[in-house]
Protein backbone atom coordinates (compact mmCIF):
# COMPACT_ATOMS: atom_id res chain seq x y z
CA UNK A 1 0.00 0.00 0.00
CA UNK A 2 1.09 3.56 -0.76
CA UNK A 3 -0.06 4.79 2.67
CA UNK A 4 0.23 3.04 6.00
CA UNK A 5 -3.07 2.21 7.77
CA UNK A 6 -2.56 5.16 10.14
CA UNK A 7 -1.77 7.57 7.29
CA UNK A 8 -4.79 6.34 5.32
CA UNK A 9 -7.07 6.76 8.33
CA UNK A 10 -5.80 10.32 8.87
CA UNK A 11 -6.31 11.20 5.21
CA UNK A 12 -9.83 9.74 5.22
CA UNK A 13 -10.75 11.64 8.38
CA UNK A 14 -9.46 15.00 7.14
CA UNK A 15 -10.19 14.80 3.38
CA UNK A 16 -13.11 12.41 2.79
CA UNK A 17 -15.81 14.64 4.27
CA UNK A 18 -19.32 15.62 3.23
CA UNK A 19 -18.33 19.27 2.89
CA UNK A 20 -15.34 18.49 0.65
CA UNK A 21 -17.15 19.94 -2.35
CA UNK A 22 -18.98 22.79 -0.62
CA UNK A 23 -17.00 25.41 -2.52
CA UNK A 24 -16.32 23.33 -5.61
CA UNK A 25 -18.11 21.13 -8.11
CA UNK A 26 -20.34 18.16 -7.43
CA UNK A 27 -23.18 17.06 -9.69
CA UNK A 28 -25.50 14.69 -7.84
CA UNK A 29 -27.29 13.75 -11.06
CA UNK A 30 -24.07 12.63 -12.73
CA UNK A 31 -22.73 11.22 -9.46
CA UNK A 32 -19.39 12.96 -9.92
CA UNK A 33 -17.49 15.81 -8.33
CA UNK A 34 -14.00 17.19 -7.93
CA UNK A 35 -12.18 19.66 -5.73
CA UNK A 36 -8.62 20.98 -5.59
CA UNK A 37 -6.49 20.61 -2.47
CA UNK A 38 -3.52 22.80 -1.76
CA UNK A 39 -1.81 22.98 1.59
CA UNK A 40 -2.35 26.70 2.14
CA UNK A 41 0.59 28.74 3.38
CA UNK A 42 2.70 25.60 3.81
CA UNK A 43 2.55 24.70 0.12
CA UNK A 44 6.16 25.70 -0.54
CA UNK A 45 7.64 23.70 2.31
CA UNK A 46 9.28 20.45 1.29
CA UNK A 47 8.81 18.89 4.74
CA UNK A 48 6.48 19.49 7.67
CA UNK A 49 6.19 18.26 11.23
CA UNK A 50 3.66 15.48 10.83
CA UNK A 51 3.23 15.33 14.61
CA UNK A 52 1.68 18.81 14.60
CA UNK A 53 -2.02 17.99 14.96
CA UNK A 54 -2.99 21.58 14.14
CA UNK A 55 -2.21 21.05 10.47
CA UNK A 56 -5.18 18.70 9.97
CA UNK A 57 -5.94 18.42 6.26
CA UNK A 58 -2.72 20.24 5.33
CA UNK A 59 -0.70 17.54 7.05
CA UNK A 60 -2.31 14.77 4.99
CA UNK A 61 -2.04 16.74 1.74
CA UNK A 62 1.63 17.49 2.30
CA UNK A 63 2.41 13.94 3.33
CA UNK A 64 0.79 12.58 0.16
CA UNK A 65 2.51 15.14 -2.06
CA UNK A 66 5.86 14.31 -0.50
CA UNK A 67 5.26 10.56 -0.79
CA UNK A 68 4.45 10.94 -4.50
CA UNK A 69 7.58 13.06 -5.03
CA UNK A 70 9.78 10.48 -3.32
CA UNK A 71 8.22 7.58 -5.20
CA UNK A 72 8.71 9.24 -8.60
CA UNK A 73 12.08 10.75 -7.60
CA UNK A 74 10.74 14.09 -8.73
CA UNK A 75 10.62 17.42 -6.81
CA UNK A 76 7.33 18.09 -5.08
CA UNK A 77 7.06 21.43 -6.90
CA UNK A 78 6.79 19.58 -10.22
CA UNK A 79 3.38 18.24 -9.23
CA UNK A 80 0.13 19.97 -10.10
CA UNK A 81 -2.39 20.69 -7.34
CA UNK A 82 -3.88 17.55 -5.84
CA UNK A 83 -7.37 16.90 -7.17
CA UNK A 84 -9.96 15.13 -5.03
CA UNK A 85 -12.58 13.20 -7.00
CA UNK A 86 -15.72 11.43 -5.89
CA UNK A 87 -17.92 9.06 -7.88
CA UNK A 88 -21.10 7.66 -6.38
CA UNK A 89 -23.52 4.99 -7.58
CA UNK A 90 -25.14 7.81 -9.55
CA UNK A 91 -22.09 7.70 -11.86
CA UNK A 92 -23.72 5.34 -14.37
CA UNK A 93 -22.23 6.59 -17.66
CA UNK A 94 -18.52 6.88 -18.40
CA UNK A 95 -18.02 10.55 -19.30
CA UNK A 96 -14.92 10.23 -21.48
CA UNK A 97 -11.83 8.25 -22.37
CA UNK A 98 -8.73 10.39 -22.46
CA UNK A 99 -4.96 10.66 -22.40
CA UNK A 100 -3.55 12.89 -19.65
CA UNK A 101 -0.70 14.19 -21.77
CA UNK A 102 -2.97 15.86 -24.35
CA UNK A 103 -1.45 17.87 -27.16
CA UNK A 104 -0.75 21.09 -25.33
CA UNK A 105 0.44 19.87 -21.93
CA UNK A 106 3.77 18.85 -20.46
CA UNK A 107 2.47 16.15 -18.14
CA UNK A 108 4.74 13.14 -17.85
CA UNK A 109 2.92 10.97 -15.31
CA UNK A 110 -0.34 10.56 -13.41
CA UNK A 111 -0.73 9.28 -9.85
CA UNK A 112 -4.12 8.15 -8.57
CA UNK A 113 -4.45 7.38 -4.87
CA UNK A 114 -7.64 5.61 -3.80
CA UNK A 115 -9.07 6.71 -0.47
CA UNK A 116 -11.98 4.27 -0.34
CA UNK A 117 -12.93 0.76 -1.37
CA UNK A 118 -15.71 0.55 -3.94
CA UNK A 119 -18.15 -2.32 -3.44
CA UNK A 120 -18.80 -2.84 -7.15
CA UNK A 121 -17.60 -1.01 -10.24
CA UNK A 122 -15.52 2.16 -10.41
CA UNK A 123 -12.49 0.49 -12.02
CA UNK A 124 -9.95 2.52 -13.96
CA UNK A 125 -9.84 0.94 -17.42
CA UNK A 126 -7.05 1.10 -20.01
CA UNK A 127 -8.88 -0.11 -23.13
CA UNK A 128 -5.85 -0.05 -25.45
CA UNK A 129 -3.79 -2.39 -23.23
CA UNK A 130 -4.13 -6.17 -23.13
CA UNK A 131 -4.64 -7.82 -19.78
CA UNK A 132 -1.79 -10.17 -18.86
CA UNK A 133 -2.58 -13.71 -19.94
CA UNK A 134 -5.43 -12.68 -22.25
CA UNK A 135 -5.62 -11.69 -25.90
CA UNK A 136 -8.74 -9.76 -26.81
CA UNK A 137 -9.61 -9.05 -30.43
CA UNK A 138 -11.65 -6.02 -29.30
CA UNK A 139 -8.63 -4.56 -27.49
CA UNK A 140 -6.38 -5.20 -30.49
CA UNK A 141 -8.78 -3.41 -32.84
CA UNK A 142 -9.29 -0.54 -30.41
CA UNK A 143 -5.53 -0.21 -29.96
CA UNK A 144 -5.04 0.07 -33.73
CA UNK A 145 -7.85 2.63 -34.07
CA UNK A 146 -6.49 4.80 -31.26
CA UNK A 147 -2.99 4.72 -32.70
CA UNK A 148 -4.33 5.70 -36.11
CA UNK A 149 -6.29 8.57 -34.54
CA UNK A 150 -3.20 9.71 -32.63
CA UNK A 151 -1.07 9.79 -35.77
CA UNK A 152 -3.82 11.34 -37.89
CA UNK A 153 -4.28 14.19 -35.42
CA UNK A 154 -0.55 14.66 -34.81
CA UNK A 155 -0.43 18.17 -36.23
CA UNK A 156 -3.56 19.52 -34.60
CA UNK A 157 -3.27 22.47 -32.24
CA UNK A 158 -6.29 21.41 -30.21
CA UNK A 159 -4.98 20.11 -26.84
CA UNK A 160 -8.17 18.13 -26.26
CA UNK A 161 -8.05 16.04 -29.41
CA UNK A 162 -7.11 13.02 -27.30
CA UNK A 163 -10.49 13.01 -25.59
CA UNK A 164 -13.02 10.42 -26.70
CA UNK A 165 -16.21 12.13 -25.61
CA UNK A 166 -18.83 11.47 -28.27
CA UNK A 167 -21.96 11.38 -26.11
CA UNK A 168 -24.47 14.14 -25.59
CA UNK A 169 -26.11 15.13 -22.33
CA UNK A 170 -28.59 12.25 -22.38
CA UNK A 171 -25.98 9.63 -23.27
CA UNK A 172 -26.91 9.66 -26.96
CA UNK A 173 -24.35 9.60 -29.76
CA UNK A 174 -23.42 12.90 -31.35
CA UNK A 175 -24.32 12.47 -35.01
CA UNK A 176 -21.05 14.00 -36.24
CA UNK A 177 -18.95 11.41 -34.37
CA UNK A 178 -20.38 7.98 -35.27
CA UNK A 179 -16.99 6.24 -35.45
CA UNK A 180 -15.85 7.58 -32.08
CA UNK A 181 -19.21 6.71 -30.58
CA UNK A 182 -18.91 3.09 -31.72
CA UNK A 183 -15.58 2.63 -29.95
CA UNK A 184 -16.69 4.56 -26.89
CA UNK A 185 -19.70 2.30 -26.40
CA UNK A 186 -17.48 -0.75 -26.88
CA UNK A 187 -15.31 0.42 -23.98
CA UNK A 188 -18.42 0.96 -21.87
CA UNK A 189 -19.36 -2.67 -22.50
CA UNK A 190 -15.85 -3.74 -21.42
CA UNK A 191 -16.68 -2.33 -17.99
CA UNK A 192 -19.39 -4.98 -17.64
CA UNK A 193 -16.62 -7.64 -17.53
CA UNK A 194 -13.67 -5.85 -15.88
CA UNK A 195 -11.78 -9.06 -15.11
CA UNK A 196 -11.35 -9.68 -18.85
CA UNK A 197 -9.65 -6.35 -19.55
CA UNK A 198 -6.86 -4.14 -18.22
CA UNK A 199 -8.61 -2.59 -15.23
CA UNK A 200 -7.51 -1.43 -11.78
CA UNK A 201 -9.89 -2.00 -8.87
CA UNK A 202 -10.15 0.90 -6.39
CA UNK A 203 -8.79 -0.26 -3.02
CA UNK A 204 -8.23 2.22 -0.19
CA UNK A 205 -4.56 3.09 0.25
CA UNK A 206 -3.62 1.76 -3.18
CA UNK A 207 -1.84 3.99 -5.71
CA UNK A 208 -1.90 3.73 -9.49
CA UNK A 209 1.00 5.33 -11.38
CA UNK A 210 1.34 5.50 -15.15
CA UNK A 211 3.47 7.46 -17.60
CA UNK A 212 2.52 9.47 -20.68
CA UNK A 213 5.93 10.06 -22.18
CA UNK A 214 9.54 8.90 -22.04
CA UNK A 215 12.02 11.77 -21.94
CA UNK A 216 14.68 11.79 -24.64
CA UNK A 217 17.43 14.35 -23.93
CA UNK A 218 18.62 14.48 -27.55
CA UNK A 219 15.28 14.35 -29.37
CA UNK A 220 11.55 14.77 -28.98
CA UNK A 221 9.86 12.89 -26.14
CA UNK A 222 8.47 9.46 -26.93
CA UNK A 223 4.75 9.46 -26.19
CA UNK A 224 3.29 6.44 -24.43
CA UNK A 225 0.14 6.80 -26.46
CA UNK A 226 -1.75 3.68 -25.31
CA UNK A 227 -2.37 4.91 -21.75
CA UNK A 228 -5.80 6.21 -22.73
CA UNK A 229 -8.05 5.51 -19.76
CA UNK A 230 -11.46 6.11 -18.25
CA UNK A 231 -13.49 5.37 -15.12
CA UNK A 232 -16.05 2.59 -15.23
CA UNK A 233 -19.51 3.26 -13.74
CA UNK A 234 -19.88 2.86 -9.98
CA UNK A 235 -22.51 0.16 -9.44
CA UNK A 236 -22.47 0.12 -5.65
CA UNK A 237 -20.69 2.25 -3.06
CA UNK A 238 -18.61 5.42 -3.09
CA UNK A 239 -15.36 6.00 -4.95
CA UNK A 240 -13.04 8.63 -3.43
CA UNK A 241 -9.61 9.23 -4.91
CA UNK A 242 -6.82 11.80 -5.14
CA UNK A 243 -5.08 12.54 -8.42
CA UNK A 244 -1.92 14.42 -9.23
CA UNK A 245 -0.19 15.11 -12.53
CA UNK A 246 3.60 15.35 -12.60
CA UNK A 247 5.49 17.40 -15.16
Amino acid sequence: NFLSPAELAAAQASIVTEDAFSSSYFNATLGYGYSYLRAGDTQHKEMVDYHDARLGKEKSVLLIEQRIAEFLESPRKDGEILQLERRTDGYRNMTNIHHDRNRGGMRLATVMLFLSDTAKGGEVIFPALQRRGRKSKAVRKLNAWMKEKWERDANTKDPYTLYLRPLGGEGECIASKPDMCKWFKRVQRMCDSPDRYFTIKPNAGRALVFWHAVLNPDSADTIVWDTFHGHCPVVEGDNWMLQQYKS
